[in-house]
């Protein structure tokens, strides 16, 4: 739980830092993809925690993945 929090948190600074770059699309992407994790990772039902679990990490680090690209391309 650790780790979505902390990436959650990730998405959120990460929007703000688009935004002031002129990014909104990539902002947008980020506030969604924690909205997202959040609430597919504060579904109250404990039996399907597995699939909460496989669906938020789908989430959480297809936006890492994208946004790892997005600012290694902007390096180069």
């Amino acid at each position: 739980m650790l780790a979505f929090g902390s990436l959650t948190v990730a998405c959120l600074v990460f929007a703000r830092r688009f935004l002031r770059t002129g990014r909104r699309g990539w902002a947008v992407f980020s506030v969604l993809c924690a909205l997202a994790t959040v609430v597919v990772m504060a579904w109250p039902d404990q039996d399907s925690i597995s699939v909460r679990m496989a669906l938020g990490s789908f989430f959480i680090f297809g936006w890492l993945a994208a946004v790892s690209a997005r600012v290694r391309a902007d390096l180069t």
